[in-house]
């Protein structure tokens, strides 16, 4: 069919085309709101140092390579919170009833980026403010566990070793970002309008 004959279709149903756009657009703005409130939570990170007392004093960290050890560890921060290993271990650490996100959700959980040598910001979405801050704890829990377990040769005494320091959350309920979603809603209608007049007139021929 040549796009002339295509246009006079297209106008000839018009009506079904705006029909099919518009229901689009409303299926996707009704299925928003019937979703239950959900909370945003803002978590930094900060790579700190737990410095022994018996370090030696021949020993230092010349600066360039403690930036560049506190990058590497931040890099592995970011990893770890898209393990989900470790996600789950973080769900566990709540201590009380909590639902399990599926296995193939736990490595988008947290949303983690280095934003610095030693800052990392997370972001990550739940039901209630209260299993935010439940998250938010155990997070902090097992991350430090974590590196913990990376500190196995302690007959070193002049190591300084890595510690997770997170602030106190921020949490706000979460907004939908409307323009983005009624512009993708729109796209996506006018696309089935145009399989809708294209799949009638390939009926009527």
């Amino acid at each position: 069919m040549e796009l002339k004959e295509f246009i006079a279709k297209l106008k000839k149903y018009h009506f079904m085309f705006f029909l099919i756009v518009a229901s689009t657009v409303g299926i996707v703005v009704l299925f928003l709101l019937l979703q239950p409130v959900r909370y945003t939570t803002v978590l930094s990170l900060h790579v700190g140092r737990v410095h022994n007392e018996t370090q030696a004093e021949e020993y230092h960290y010349d600066d360039f390579y403690r930036l560049q050890a506190d990058e590497r560890f931040a890099d592995t921060l970011v990893r770890w919170l898209a393990s989900p290993s470790i996600v789950a271990d973080i769900y566990s650490g709540i201590g009380r009833s909590v639902v399990m996100p599926a296995e193939y959700e736990l490595p988008k959980i947290f949303s983690a980026k280095r934003l610095s040598s030693q800052y990392i910001e997370v972001r990550y979405t739940t039901a209630t403010e209260k299993i935010a801050q439940d998250l938010a704890t155990s997070l902090e829990k097992v991350l430090n566990e974590r590196t913990a377990n990376l500190n196995i040769d302690e007959s070193k005494k002049n190591i300084t070793w890595f510690r997770v320091v997170v602030e106190k959350p921020i949490t706000y309920p979460y907004h939908i970002p409307w323009t983005r979603v009624l512009l993708g809603a729109l796209a996506v209608g006018i696309v089935f309008g145009l399989w809708g007049v294209g799949i009638r007139t390939h009926f009527e021929s």
